[in-house]
């Protein structure tokens, strides 16, 4: 892998950690394994994540099933990288006694592909087709970290990010009033995933031969069993 490569993996991987991602480290604390599971829905997504790591990983995308506790059925699709020792830096960035949290000098890592990332793991419009606001997820850190986030990322962008509560929770909240936020970050979303993306009228029709809307939307969704992870 080239270093242009490796330098656009780093940034994707802080992208997916500061979402869903999960890291478990060895028992020796030298190497990690990372996990990755979405919804059904999100496929493509999980297969492009997959693609990224291949290298990293020996088992195939696996369904897997559960029941809430409503008794609600829902399936995700996931995978899990082999131990590594390059995934350990990651784990020591991300996590303080077993926890996730939000890494010191985060803002040392702003590029447009982490946000991306972070956007297609745990990013929403306000409302779909009626507002261009975006939401963040943040429910793995506390308010502290959220608050920091927010000062950090308006102090280099100036985007107007506010901290909002959901239930127990504090998220951000990006106005994107002239689609800033997402003019920055769609040049690194993949195509079954701009959907998510508030956009102006008219504006994939002017982008379609983009870079981002040429990846290929991959493989059918593998069928068999849901096992657990």
């Amino acid at each position: 892998m080239n270093s242009l490569k490796m330098t656009h993996l780093k940034f994707q991987l802080i992208g997916m950690l500061m979402g869903d991602a999960h890291l478990q480290p060895s028992t020796k604390k030298d190497t990690a394994r990372i996990k990755i599971i979405h919804g059904r829905k999100q496929y493509l997504y999980v297969n492009h994540k997959y693609n990224l790591l291949k290298l990293w990983t020996r088992m195939p995308i696996r369904l897997y099933q559960d029941k809430n506790k409503n008794g609600m059925v829902y399936k995700k699709y996931y995978f899990n990288s082999l131990m590594q020792p390059q995934l350990f830096f990651f784990y020591h960035l991300f996590y303080q006694n077993k926890k996730k949290r939000v890494p010191p000098y985060f803002h040392r890592y702003f590029h447009p592909i982490v946000f991306a990332y972070w956007f297609m793991d745990n990013g929403a419009a306000k409302w779909v087709n009626h507002s261009k606001g975006i939401r963040l997820c943040t429910d793995n850190f506390t308010k502290s970290e959220v608050d920091l986030l927010a000062n950090k990322i308006n102090e280099k962008y100036n985007w107007s990010i506010s901290v909002y509560k959901q239930r127990n929770n504090y998220r951000l909240y990006i106005p994107n009033k002239n689609y800033e936020f997402s003019l920055y970050i769609f040049p690194f979303i993949i195509k079954s995933m701009v959907y998510k993306l508030p956009l102006p009228k008219g504006f994939i029709n002017e982008h379609k031969s983009d870079v981002s809307l040429s990846h290929p939307r991959g493989e059918e969704a593998p069928k068999g069993r849901a096992v657990r992870p």
